[in-house]
């Protein structure tokens, strides 16, 4: 009774987080359950990537339901190409012994966790994407009313290109310049088309996160919001909905049917985990519009690098 309590805590937790971040949460739930549980790696993923089955994330989706029509047909896309390929990361799961298992996965979430920290992927898109890219993300910011601290550097460097005015952190961006980025928006590569998403790109992105899924037992939402910002230059809240809507689908069946196989599934947690995660998340992505989650993302990557440390201490 108590670990069916316990676990039921743990969904109401992540369920907000999951919600709040674009993110699934199932790191967090993994760790949860080999380190105050003490059950196996392959039992834990197995489990958690079963909680994955349901619409975990329909809450969070009609939480910005107007954003939902333009990213259906590459959301259509991902979830197929993630479904197919679950089942092979899976099957790679059960060739790894449970120690090295997590291991891999403590060192997973640990990059992970230093990515989201640091900002790693996001000073790379910056030193790729230059002037535009700075000017882009500050008129993103801007309009969608959080704070543009992140780009302040980018532009104090550019500002005499751009005729961008700095008076510490009170920018004005002239209204010839903005409307020049509205009529002709550059990609954070400097215009390269062939980095805007595309069907195949993101059929490509499933295929990557369905292994990367079913390896791990997770929804890999975690990555999918990061990949499309960082790649396709997509804005916060488009690249966190149409993670979201890959993963609401049952896209993990594949990798289901591989650990139901292998035993390694406690079905009775999968549904308190699913009733309790449902629950919060509608509320986290709420919270998320109108928050920039910035600082919000920084102590979440602590919060993985010690959940990594945490998942060693249990080898």
């Amino acid at each position: 009774m108590t670990d069916y309590i316990i676990l039921s805590l743990f969904g109401l937790i992540v369920g907000f987080i999951g919600g709040y971040a674009g993110i699934g949460g199932a790191p967090f739930l993994i760790v949860f359950m080999t380190f105050f549980l003490g059950v196996s790696q392959h039992v834990a993923q197995g489990t958690v990537i079963a909680v994955m089955l349901g619409p975990m994330t329909l809450l969070g989706i009609l939480a910005v339901k107007e954003r939902v029509k333009p990213l259906l047909k590459f959301a259509t896309v991902g979830v197929i190409s993630y479904a197919v390929f679950s089942y092979v990361g899976a099957s790679f799961a059960f060739m790894v012994d449970n120690y090295w298992l997590k291991i891999i996965f403590s060192a997973f979430i640990f990059l992970l966790g230093i990515n989201e920290s640091f900002g790693l992927l996001q000073k790379w898109q910056e030193r790729r994407g230059g002037k535009n890219f700075a000017v882009e993300k500050y008129i993103e910011a801007e309009e969608s009313g959080e704070e543009a601290e992140f780009a302040v550097d980018r532009l104090e460097k550019i500002q005499k290109e751009e005729h961008v005015n700095v008076e510490g952190k009170n920018l004005e961006i002239s209204k010839n310049l903005k409307n020049h980025h509205k009529q002709n928006p550059k990609r954070m590569d400097g215009g390269n088309s062939s980095h805007k998403l595309t069907l195949f790109s993101c059929a490509l992105i499933g295929v990557f996160i369905g292994i990367v899924g079913g390896f791990f037992g997770i929804g890999a939402g975690v990555l999918m919001t990061p990949l499309f910002i960082t790649f396709f230059a997509m804005s916060k809240d488009d690249a966190r909905t149409l993670s979201m809507m890959i993963l609401m689908p049952p896209v993990s069946l594949g990798a289901v049917l591989k650990y139901s196989a292998e035993g390694a599934i406690m079905w009775t947690g999968v549904l308190i985990m699913f009733i309790s995660y449902f629950m919060t998340n509608y509320f986290g992505s709420r919270l998320a519009l109108s928050h920039s989650a910035k600082t919000f993302r920084k102590i979440y990557g602590y919060i993985l690098i010690l959940m990594s440390l945490a998942g060693i201490m249990t080898l």
